[in-house]
């Protein structure tokens, strides 16, 4: 039982009188009033608390089981590899698989065989790009398949219309005011989740009651893919770009690293600071943990790719790699 003065209940009341009339119609209670009660709860305190009535109500609703952060099953496996994992095997992925993709080809002589071909540089260099990123994803999204199939087996196959929180202004704005994550653990000194999605009470009811949803698992899975697919896109421009610029292999791995490793770190230290390697982290976002949406992502990610591409193949043009 929730205790609140009068006008917090009435908010109450507003928020989750259709799913108590729905789910114990025959019920009545007498209003209880005690200025002695075990918890006096605030409109922000209610608020948080609304979103995650809403939330236990639409797993009611199709007939699912909650499930939590420490749960294991194939949802919560791939919730928490998509949130925790990817972003650094993407990084990685693409490092060691493209840091030598033209710089091992001058070793080999082989560029001079392609510039005597009728062949452009800018389809060479597409060429790679389209290689190495296709090998990437494949190898990332087949394995985190194959892991999820065989945690599910050994645990349990959750349902893929679990309910996962979501800002509602995603695909309608370019940035948003997203919860604070830092902020909630220092005060509670502990992580709070809504199923598998870390939260931040206070800014639920504060600053984010309005603008909350609930997308299913599966719709969540879908934009995900679709921005690590981007992702992985723009970081193989950047990783065959420097490729080329360097002759020796070594140099290219080396430059690769610190690139990846600064913009990963910075992300992780500063999430909410507009850092183009944060757009990795697809949970995140999703989510509304961080200030800025999917369009807002999607757009910086298309120019990034954009510019990287088209620096990348102006710099071929000019460049001597016959030597």
């Amino acid at each position: 039982r929730l205790y609140c003065p009068i006008d917090e209940s009435e908010l109450l009341k507003t928020n989750i009188i259709d799913i108590w009339n729905e789910l114990l119609p025959e019920i009545e209670y007498d209003i209880f009033e005690s200025s002695n009660s075990e918890a006096i709860l605030t409109a922000d305190e209610i608020k948080g608390n609304c979103v995650q009535m809403k939330d236990k109500y639409d797993i009611y609703n199709k007939d699912i089981r909650y499930i939590d952060n420490y749960s294991l099953n194939n949802v919560t496996f791939i919730y928490n590899m998509i949130d925790k994992i990817l972003p650094i095997i993407i990084c990685l992925a693409v490092v060691l698989i493209s840091f030598n993709c033209i710089s091992d080809e001058y070793r080999l002589g082989i560029t001079k065989n392609i510039l005597a071909q009728p062949f452009k540089r800018s389809k060479y260099y597409i060429t790679m790009v389209l290689s190495n990123f296709l090998a990437v994803f494949l190898i990332v999204v087949g394995t985190t398949l194959i892991m999820s199939l065989f945690v599910g087996t050994i645990s349990d196959f959750h349902s893929f219309d679990t309910p996962i929180l979501t800002h509602i202004n995603q695909w309608n704005a370019l940035s948003i005011k997203g919860m604070d994550l830092k902020e909630a653990y220092n005060v509670t000194l502990q992580k709070a989740y809504l199923g598998s999605v870390e939260i931040s009470h206070n800014d639920l009811g504060k600053n984010l009651f309005n603008s909350v949803a609930f997308i299913s698992f599966r719709n969540f899975l879908m934009q995900a893919l679709l921005l690590f697919f981007v992702y992985t896109s723009f970081l193989t421009t950047i990783s065959v770009f420097v490729s080329s610029i360097f002759k020796d292999k070594i140099k290219s791995l080396i430059v690769l690293i610190v690139i990846n490793a600064i913009g990963y770190i910075s992300s992780y230290f500063y999430p909410s600071i507009f850092n183009i390697f944060s757009m990795g982290n697809a949970t995140k976002i999703i989510t509304g943990s961080i200030n800025f949406t999917l369009l807002g992502s999607f757009i910086v990610l298309f120019i990034g790719t954009f510019i990287s591409i088209l620096i990348s193949t102006s710099y071929l043009k000019r460049k001597d790699i016959t030597g």
